[in-house]
């Protein structure tokens, strides 16, 4: 039985924000004022953190995300982050693979 698995592709406007948090947002296409406005990101963008969080919602044991976007370095920040329960899953499910 084949494994699930997951591919998540975004190819547009990508931001950090310009605040003491240094958050990264995907922003939509038509937002026209990506800095200095947190409060328009936070309420129209995807922020790194809402992207780790909906990754723990999907079902697949393999997951890609590809962000293809301005800055989308600042989004490593937050999902590349794992606690030790999730390095313990990743080790177990690596040795069992």
């Amino acid at each position: 039985m084949p494994m699930p698995s997951a591919i998540f592709y975004y190819a547009g406007h990508g931001v950090v924000s310009e605040d003491e948090y240094a958050d990264f947002f995907l922003a939509p296409a038509d937002m026209t004022q990506l800095y200095g406005d947190r409060r328009s990101l936070q309420q129209r963008g995807i922020s790194s953190f809402e992207l780790l969080e909906y990754s723990r919602d999907i079902a697949a044991q393999k997951q890609l995300f590809i962000l293809d976007a301005c800055q989308s370095e600042g989004a490593l920040k937050t999902i590349a982050q794992r606690g030790a329960a999730e390095e313990q899953a990743i080790a177990q499910l690596a040795r069992s693979t």
